[in-house]
C-alpha cells in the first residue's frame, strides 16, 4: 500500500469500502464516511487548511495537522492506536474520540487545540496522555463536564453557568487557566 494525499474530500459510499493498511491517506477536505473504513494498521491525518468535518469512524492513527481552521466532529469516532493533535483545532462538540481498548497516546502539541463540549467526552482509555506546555484544552459545554485529571499546557473553561465542570482526579495545569464569564468549575 502507498500513502495517499487528497486535496478535497474523502467520502466512502454506502457499500463502498476503502483499505488504509499500512498506508497514511491524507485529507485535505472532509472525512464522510457512510460504508467501510479498513484501518489496519494506518493512519489518516486530517490537514486542511479550513474547516473540515470527521463523521464517525474508526482509525487506527488519527492525527489533526492543520495550519488553519478546525477540525470538527460530526458523530462517535474510535481509535484503535494513536490520536495526535498536532496543530489547529480539533472540536469533539458533544462526540467522542475514545480508544476502541486501553493503550496508545493521546497527545496535543503545543499551540494546538482540543475542544470538549459534551458531559464526558474527553478522549479517554489512553495509555498515556501528552499535553505541550503551550497547548490548550477548552471545556466548553453547557452541560455539566468532566474534566480529566491529567497534566495540560493551558486550560480554559466556557459557558455552562450553573452547570460546573467538575475535576475527576488530579490534574496539573502548565500554562494558564481561564474561567470565563459564565462558567464555573470544581476544583
Amino acid at each position: 500500500n502507498a500513502n495517499a494525499t487528497v486535496a478535497g474530500n474523502v467520502t466512502i459510499s454506502s457499500g463502498a469500502t476503502l483499505y488504509g493498511d499500512g498506508a497514511t491517506i491524507n485529507a485535505g477536505g472532509n472525512w464522510s464516511n457512510s460504508g467501510t473504513f479498513n484501518a489496519g494498521t494506518g493512519s489518516v491525518a486530517i490537514n486542511g487548511t479550513g474547516a473540515q468535518a470527521i463523521s464517525p469512524t474508526t482509525f487506527n492513527n488519527l492525527s489533526i495537522n492543520k495550519s488553519a481552521g478546525t477540525a470538527t466532529l460530526s458523530g462517535n469516532v474510535t481509535i484503535n492506536s494513536n490520536l495526535s493533535v498536532q496543530s489547529g483545532t480539533f472540536d469533539l462538540e458533544t462526540y467522542t474520540s475514545n480508544r476502541s481498548a486501553a493503550g496508545g497516546l493521546l497527545s496535543i502539541s503545543n499551540g494546538a487545540t482540543l475542544i470538549a463540549g459534551g458531559a464526558n467526552n474527553f478522549p479517554q482509555n489512553y495509555a498515556a496522555q501528552t499535553a505541550g506546555v503551550t497547548s490548550t484544552v477548552h471545556y466548553n459545554g453547557t452541560v455539566a463536564q468532566t474534566v480529566a485529571g491529567i497534566t495540560y499546557g493551558n486550560l480554559i473553561f466556557s459557558n455552562g453557568g450553573a452547570s460546573a465542570k467538575t475535576l475527576n482526579s488530579s490534574a496539573t495545569v502548565s500554562g494558564d487557566i481561564s474561567i470565563n464569564n459564565g462558567a464555573s468549575f470544581n476544583a
